[in-house]
């Protein structure tokens, strides 16, 4: 690989994980307001249908609140 190869392929590797973390970060950031309504609704379990990026990140985001949360991986 040429040093012009390297610098484009370190380029596009480092977009892929800024893109990647703000997506993560502003999916918490709806989700923790989901998280937030729930809860003040009184509810106190959720349950994830299906295995995704998405439904990951929504599970991991229920730790630290009050509402039990189980997933069902089909």
């Amino acid at each position: 690989m040429t040093p012009k190869g390297i610098t484009e392929k370190t380029s596009l590797t480092y977009e892929f994980i800024k893109l990647s973390y703000q997506f993560y970060n502003g999916a918490r950031e709806k989700l923790r307001r989901v998280h937030e309504k729930l809860e003040n609704e009184g509810s106190k379990r959720i349950v994830f249908y299906g295995a995704g990026d998405l439904s990951e990140i929504a599970y991991i985001s229920t730790q630290g609140t009050s509402i039990n949360s189980d997933r069902d991986r089909r």
